[in-house]
């Protein structure tokens, strides 16, 4: 753990978030039984704002950092703040920085009205500071791992103008609540398939859309497939949406194979499926070891796919609004993640760009408590039809530190809506 000390009890820590999970989280690069997050909080004047970095296994092109990048990076950042700060309360005409220079009206627009009317209240000192020292890592010399580390910071600052200002998150964007939105469960990779049921008998209980983590390998994915849509069937006997997600171990013709397989095997699953995520690899328009080709295989999957209503998301491959126009040849959507986009202005800069280029769009989250699942819930009135906000269900009870936050609720006699009360900031104590 490492605080730093502002004054008079004021502070800025960060922890490890140690999460132990309900059963082993795999996908096509990893597997895990527990995950190691990074839990921030800023306290001010009695009131403490808190942020979650979800840290997945490192993987090359994605996934750059781990607790302990996250902790260097906080000590880093402190300084910086520390420098701000000062200066900031020893200057009599303080210069403000504008953190929203990059968003029109009307995001944000209360926020920055409190910051040009009142610069000198102590409490947006704090922010100013803050923003100052956080956005001097937006330079391309910035690690690989300052997104996700910018995350938690992120989230723990805009908790705490939530609760210092008494407004809900939502409303501190100024964007409408994530009414109609629905939340996916994983069911994530696992040898054995009936550890793939069990959790997918979990999952059903929240909600009843379905993703399933996938590998290279085709024909297990159609058998798991068929095992876990029978699960389903046992319990409804309407249609909803499922996806599946191949975490970039696919080929365009492997992709086809899929296709096929499943109209040939299973063609009344086939309506269920809503989207297939990330088939293609990370580094899609960045290696020059991917000819010409490959890409055009590649946007004759998305158009096969388009022909049976099913939909090719981007996932790895979009970290910030930056990646969105070079693959939008390539898919009909993208999925936005706090820990990629560097925090909740970068994942609102994603969420636009992709609007821009007439993309589907997504939230999604790391494995994680219900924190940084709630945080994300909060732009779900963005995303075309919600996101996969479960890591909070794939964590054990006993690992959440916070309580509150959001609830899976139903419609119609349909579950997994989310819904959010209109507490303060993200919503937990």
């Amino acid at each position: 753990m490492y605080i730093h000390s502002i004054d008079n009890g004021n502070y800025l820590s960060v922890k490890e978030y140690l999460l132990s999970l309900r059963s082993p989280f795999g996908t096509s690069h990893s597997t895990s039984v527990t995950r190691k997050n990074a839990f921030v909080e800023i306290h001010f004047e009695g009131t403490s704002g808190f942020g979650e970095v979800g840290l997945p296994p490192k993987k090359d092109g994605c996934y750059y950092a781990d607790y302990n990048d996250v902790e260097m990076f906080f000590k880093h950042f402190c300084d910086k703040f520390k420098t701000e700060y000062n200066s900031s309360r020893n200057q009599a005409n303080i210069k403000i920085h504008d953190p929203f220079k990059s968003f029109p009206s009307p995001y944000f627009d209360g926020f920055k009205n409190r910051m040009s009317l009142a610069p000198s209240a102590p409490i947006n000192i704090l922010l100013l500071a803050l923003f100052k020292a956080l956005d001097s890592y937006d330079e391309p010399s910035a690690p690989p791992y300052a997104p996700a580390s910018k995350c938690g910071i992120e989230m723990a600052m805009f908790d705490l103008y939530g609760k210092y200002y008494k407004e809900p998150l939502y409303n501190t964007i100024n964007i409408p609540p994530p009414n109609n939105k629905v939340s996916f469960y994983t069911s994530a990779l696992n040898s054995d398939i009936s550890e793939m049921e069990n959790s997918t008998r979990l999952g059903l209980k929240y909600t009843d859309c379905i993703k399933i983590k996938l590998n290279e390998n085709v024909d297990n994915g159609i058998q798991i497939i068929k095992r876990l849509y029978h699960v389903y069937k046992q319990s409804r006997n309407y249609n909803s949406y499922w996806s599946v997600d191949a975490n970039a171990s696919w080929t365009p013709s492997s992709c086809l194979d899929f296709l096929f397989r499943l109209k040939s095997e299973l063609p009344e699953f086939l309506p269920m499926l809503y989207m297939i995520e990330q088939p293609f690899p990370v580094d899609i328009v960045m290696s020059s070891q991917i000819s010409n080709d490959i890409l055009q295989s590649w946007s004759h999957v998305k158009d096969v796919y388009e022909s049976e209503g099913i939909l090719i998301f981007a996932d790895e491959s979009i970290s910030t609004s930056a990646q969105v126009p070079l693959v939008s040849k390539f898919v009909h959507g993208v999925n936005v993640k706090l820990e990629k986009a560097g925090g909740i202005r970068g994942a609102l800069l994603a969420i636009l760009t992709a609007r821009e280029y007439g993309l589907e769009t997504w939230f999604g989250c790391m494995v994680s408590s219900k924190l940084s699942c709630t945080c994300s819930a909060h732009m779900l009135s963005l995303s075309s039809i919600g996101g996969d906000l479960d890591g909070e269900l794939l964590v054990e009870d006993s690992s959440q530190l916070l309580s509150g936050g959001m609830e899976w609720t139903s419609d119609s006699g349909r579950n997994g809506y989310v819904y959010l009360s209109e507490e303060n900031g993200i919503g937990l104590k």
